[in-house]
């Protein structure tokens, strides 16, 4: 969904590269990066799919992670076409991830249900934008998205919603069990059947013992 660009004024914790882009939007900025002055698509880097590491390391520099002063660092996982730009290094106010212009094709959007109506989605977030928004992630997990953590684009963690129902209904609903059509209920008129009196169980093993 297209949003107007948000404020670029620095957050109130400086230390915590946050991004600038909700979840599911993007924005178009006429600025690009660095010196390149062409316009950019901005996304939530957590929404990127499809995209790996420039083989180029001079592209991955950064104080801590990627500071992207270097050109497009990010390529298309199955072209390897330059495509965007990740800022996400420590001394940057907002992590962001832009969409060269030339990169990006205009389409109209699908209609997709939303995950509060049972559709479960799967989407990618770096450790880094976990840490800095926690628990937006955690709502979309308990929403009923598949959140995948990975660190330097590589998946290492699963984030996913507890499943409630007891072994048995989950059983049931997968179908590998089937439930009774008459199931039997314990009978009331049962009589309990008391011990017979006898000689204690000492005596009987003395006696085996001779």
């Amino acid at each position: 969904m297209e949003i107007p660009l948000p404020d670029w004024r620095a957050p109130e914790r400086p230390e915590d590269v946050h991004p600038l882009m909700p979840p599911g939007t993007y924005a178009v900025d006429p600025r690009g990066v660095s010196t390149r002055p062409h316009g950019t698509v901005v996304v939530n880097p957590a929404d990127a799919v499809g995209l790996r590491e420039h083989d180029d390391a001079m592209r991955l520099s950064g104080c801590c992670r990627r500071d992207g002063l270097d050109g497009p660092n990010q390529l298309c996982a199955s072209c390897g076409a330059e495509v965007a730009t990740l800022q996400d290094d420590c001394w940057v106010d907002w992590s962001t991830l832009r969409f060269e212009s030339t990169a990006v094709l205009h389409a109209e959007a699908t209609p997709t249900t939303d995950i509060h109506q049972g559709e479960q989605h799967m989407v990618d977030v770096p450790i880094a934008e976990l840490r800095a928004d926690l628990a937006s992630w955690i709502a979309r997990a308990q929403a009923g998205d598949e959140v995948v953590i990975t660190e330097q684009g590589t998946p290492v963690a699963r984030l996913c919603p507890v499943e409630s129902a007891s072994l048995v209904e989950r059983l049931v609903r997968d179908g590998v069990l089937t439930p009774a059509k008459n199931p039997r209920t314990p009978s009331k008129s049962i009589r309990r059947i008391q011990p017979t009196p006898g000689p204690p169980i000492s005596g009987l093993v003395g006696e085996q013992r001779r």
